[in-house]
């Protein structure tokens, strides 16, 4: 009986909260069943009597105050990126640094190799090095604020947020937003933007990469090259076949 009672309690309390929404749907002010098959129509039992009206998703172009973020980068960067997941033989990590528009667009600047050990299933920053690294980053007049892309391959397997990348974007980052980037030697890209600060969210970024080629020249490789035997250690691949589809074909 008390279970019967605190259902029947929780009933009048859920049809109360309808009503208060009919009556508030009225243009006349005054109590109306106009609207009632609407109300149900849009509500979605969830926990027992509790009501759901609607799910949460990003509001889209005009309805919206500002554009969708989204991932972007240059041919260069993209080709730079592309170049490390392709080297990485098994996991590797890249950062970069972002400049944020007015438009909701996170723009990929540069990338760079933190100090790291990667392994077939792992890639691990090098704690004590890496504040001298970021340090490093400093004197040569970077903005360290703006590095909040973190990037890592998953080698030869599918490029996704495993449950251990999921633990190190909630528990890692000492900061107000991170921008996480996941690829692999077929150069399949997933991206994630984590607001911690104020309000915690997640969103998933598309990434958009302007005028697409995938042909390195020698200086770059020479570049990108020296960046990884610099800062990582791990097992690289010394040439790569570049099967990316875009304008060219080519080898890294």
């Amino acid at each position: 009986m008390q279970i019967f009672s605190r259902w029947k309690q929780e009933w009048n309390a859920a049809w109360e909260h309808i009503q208060e929404q009919i009556y508030n749907l009225s243009s006349e002010g005054k109590k109306t069943w106009h609207g009632l098959g609407y109300l149900f129509e849009q509500a979605r039992a969830t926990n027992g009597l509790r009501f759901n009206f609607g799910n949460a998703r990003l509001i889209e172009d005009n309805q919206a105050i500002a554009p969708q973020p989204r991932l972007v980068m240059s041919e260069t960067v993209f080709r730079e990126l592309l170049y490390y997941m392709r080297r990485f033989r098994g996991e590797g990590q890249v950062m970069g640094f972002i400049d944020v528009h007015k438009d909701n667009a996170f723009i990929v600047s540069e990338l760079v190799i933190p100090p790291h050990t990667a392994g077939p299933a792992s890639a691990d920053l090098d704690q004590d090095k890496f504040p001298f690294w970021l340090e490093s980053l400093v004197e040569s007049g970077k903005d360290v604020t703006k590095l909040r892309m973190q990037g890592h391959s998953h080698g030869d397997i599918a490029s996704y947020f495993s449950a251990e990348d999921i633990d190190t974007i909630r528990e890692e980052y000492a900061c107000d937003w991170m921008v996480s980037v996941v690829g692999n030697r077929l150069g399949i890209f997933h991206a994630r933007l984590d607001i911690y600060r104020p309000i915690p969210i997640s969103i998933s970024l598309p990434m958009f990469v302007e005028n697409l080629t995938t042909y390195a020249e020698p200086n770059e490789i020479l570049a990108w090259s020296s960046k990884l035997e610099d800062t990582q250690t791990g097992e690289l691949i010394e040439t790569v076949e570049l099967s990316h589809k875009g304008r060219n074909n080519g080898k890294f």
